[in-house]
């Protein structure tokens, strides 16, 4: 995972979590592999940062509160600015 780190450096992951502590140990390890991680809790801000700025990943929780993950990925797939 270094090595993928490395190739990676300073490359951003978006993390879309509402369970607290896993998102906080995700992050962690994530970070430790050299990974920019930003995480979110809350789809709408993840929604609000995604037109800002693009990740390499997305990690994305399939059972999110309000929405589900499927709908968020839905959105992702259907909004053409998303592609990179």
């Amino acid at each position: 995972m270094l090595c993928l780190a490395a190739a990676f450096r300073l490359k951003k992951i978006y993390l879309l979590e509402d369970d607290i502590s896993l998102c906080n140990i995700l992050e962690n390890s994530l970070e430790k592999a050299g990974f920019l991680v930003e995480s979110f809790t809350d789809y709408r801000l993840f929604f609000d940062e995604i037109k800002k700025d693009k990740p390499i990943l997305i990690l994305l929780d399939l059972s999110l509160p309000y929405i589900s993950g499927e709908e968020v990925l839905k959105y992702l797939k259907s909004n053409l600015s998303m592609h990179n």
